[in-house]
């Protein structure tokens, strides 16, 4: 039996889980990919904010500290640290 045909009911409660959200074929290959590895995986938002911030930093304007805070969902000294740091790399 290839490991296609198991089913997610058959798999251990906390294996079971995952396999329900990303689906069985999805969970085979992460399997397949980091079987036997201690895998940390990170929050959403640490994954995407180099992301975000980059994008943040296309929009500033100079003047629109307020407007990107609502649009990101951060608040507006948030912003201005993003782009005080972007200012210190440079």
């Amino acid at each position: 039996m290839s490991s296609n045909e198991y089913k997610s009911w058959e798999l251990d409660q906390n294996y079971r889980e995952i396999a329900d959200h990303i689906g069985i074929e999805a969970f085979n290959k992460l399997l397949w990919l980091c079987g036997g590895e201690h895998l940390y995986i990170p929050k959403t938002d640490k994954v995407w904010r180099r992301e975000r911030n980059k994008r943040i930093l296309e929009d500033f304007n100079g003047g629109n500290i307020k407007a990107l805070a609502r649009k990101y969902s951060l608040s507006e000294r948030r912003i201005q640290q993003i782009v005080n740091e972007s200012r210190e790399v440079q």
